[in-house]
C-alpha cells in the first residue's frame, strides 16, 4: 500500500530543445542570451520590483506538517506482495520553517514497475543555516517487511516500529512553525524530453520576447532561470545533482518542479533521472536552492497564460 504524501503540485514541465533566437538589443548574439553572462549576484537585484511577503502573524495549525499511521485493509494485490497491513498518511509537506531556515519534504522511492513491496517513504530536511546540510529519516522501508527474510519478526513488530518512527518525527515537527511552500509557475525545460519540444519551441517563437515566461533548466551542471532570446536572471553550480552511480538511468536530472517560499526566496526543487527505461529510476529527487529576486519579480510580471493559450493554439493539451 503506497503511502500518499501530499503531492507536488505541478509545473509547467516541458521539454525545450536549444535553438536560436532574434536577438532584442543591437549588437547582441543570441549567443549571449544562453549561459555566457556571469551569474547575477543576489545583492544586484534590491531595485526589483518584488518585494518579499510578510509572513501570517500565526501559523495555520492545518497547513503545519503532520504524519500518522493507520491500518488498512489490503487489495488481493497488496496480500499477494505479503505486505504488512498500514498506511502512512500526511499533510502539510512540503514546508518551511518559520524563521526560514529549514524545508522539509517527503520522499517516497523507488516508484513505477510494480515496485510496492520494495516502497520506501522519508522525511528530508535542507537546512539553510548549516551550508545546505541535509538531514534524511527512513519512516518505512516495504523490503524489510517480507516473511521470507530471515529477520522478519513479523507485521505487527513492523508496524510498531514503524508507528514509533511516524510518533517520534511528528513530534520533532511540532517543534516549531512551518508555512507551506507555494508552487512557482514557469516553464520548466527539459531538453531531453523531444516529444513536447517542438511544440514549446513553436509556442515560444509566437510570443514576444515581453511575453515569455521564465525557464528553468539544468544545464551543465549548473541550474539557471532565463527569459529565452532575452536575459539569464540566474545561474547556480549544482554539480552534486548529477548522478554517477546508476548506470542505467541518466547523469542529469531532469527538473520536474520548484516550490518557493516567497518570504525568503528559498525553493525545493524536485527532480529525477529516469529515461523511461525497464530498470531506470523514476523516483523522484530533491534539493533546495535560493532564488534570486530577480527571478521572482519576473515569474510576477511575466506569467505563463501566454504560453499555455500558445500550447492550446497547437493542441497540445497534456503536457506535464
Amino acid at each position: 500500500m503506497r503511502a500518499n504524501p501530499r503531492p507536488v503540485p505541478q509545473c509547467l514541465a516541458v521539454a525545450i530543445a536549444l535553438a536560436s533566437f532574434a536577438c532584442t538589443e543591437a549588437g547582441l548574439t543570441p549567443d549571449s542570451f544562453e549561459l555566457d553572462e556571469d551569474a547575477p549576484l543576489l545583492e544586484a537585484h534590491a531595485g526589483y520590483e518584488h518585494q518579499p511577503e510578510a509572513p501570517a502573524a500565526l501559523p495555520d495549525p492545518s497547513v503545519q506538517p503532520q504524519l500518522w499511521l493507520r491500518r488498512v485493509a489490503l487489495s488481493e494485490y497488496e496480500r499477494e506482495l505479503e505486505l504488512c497491513p498500514y498506511l502512512v498518511e500526511s499533510r502539510g509537506f512540503p514546508a518551511i520553517s518559520a524563521d526560514g531556515s529549514t524545508i522539509v519534504t517527503l520522499a517516497l522511492g523507488p516508484i513505477g514497475n510494480g515496485e510496492a513491496d520494495i516502497e520506501t517513504l522519508y522525511v528530508k530536511r535542507f537546512d539553510f543555516d548549516e551550508a545546505l546540510g541535509e538531514r534524511t529519516d527512513l519512516i518505512y522501508d516495504r523490503g524489510t517487511d517480507h516473511p521470507w527474510k530471515d529477520d522478519f519478526a513479523g507485521c505487527e513488530a513492523s508496524i510498531a516500529a514503524v508507528l514509533a518512527t511516524v510518533q517520534r518525527l511528528d513530534a520533532e515537527l511540532g517543534e516549531q512553525d512551518w508555512r507551506p511552500l507555494e508552487p512557482l509557475p514557469v516553464v520548466i525545460s527539459d531538453p531531453d524530453n523531444v516529444e513536447l519540444s517542438p511544440y514549446v519551441d513553436q509556442a515560444m517563437d509566437h510570443l514576444a520576447p515581453s511575453e515569455r515566461p521564465v525557464e528553468l533548466r539544468y544545464h551543465a551542471g549548473s541550474f539557471i532561470a532565463r527569459i529565452r532570446g532575452v536575459e539569464v536572471l540566474q545561474r547556480t553550480p549544482r554539480p552534486e545533482w548529477r548522478q554517477w552511480s546508476d548506470e542505467f538511468s541518466d547523469n542529469s536530472p531532469h527538473l520536474e518542479a520548484v516550490q518557493v517560499d516567497r518570504v525568503t526566496g528559498r525553493a525545493l526543487v524536485s527532480f529525477n533521472y529516469s529515461n523511461h527505461g525497464c530498470l531506470s529510476d523514476d523516483a523522484t529527487y530533491f534539493s533546495a536552492i535560493e532564488l534570486a529576486p530577480a527571478v521572482l519579480d519576473a515569474v510576477d510580471r511575466k506569467p505563463t497564460a501566454a504560453f499555455e493559450e500558445e500550447l492550446i493554439r497547437f493542441e497540445v493539451f497534456d503536457y506535464p
